[in-house]
């Protein structure tokens, strides 16, 4: 599906592989550089996969994609993202 395409429905079928690992990593609050070292790519990738996963999801807020994410099982309720600083 084309980026361009939004989903009428909020689906993350929509999304890439990329752009789930990214939703993820978002919705557990993580920061972009620290989601763009955690990936290996450089922030810009990140900020570029957000506004994609935002347009398609038509979701604009990031506590909303923390719910969505949340409520679709994409992600565990008690999982902790590690701290890049500790590694």
């Amino acid at each position: 599906m084309p980026a361009s395409v939004k989903c009428v429905f909020p689906d993350p079928a929509c999304l890439t592989p990329r752009q789930k690992e990214v939703l993820e990593l978002l919705a557990y609050g993580a920061n972009t550089k620290g989601a763009a070292w955690l990936l290996g790519i450089s922030p810009k990738t990140i900020e570029y996969h957000r506004a994609v996963i935002y347009a398609k999801l038509n979701i604009h807020c990031p506590i909303l994609l923390a719910h969505f994410s949340i409520s679709r099982g994409l992600i565990p309720v008690n999982h902790k993202l590690q701290d890049p600083a500790t590694l």
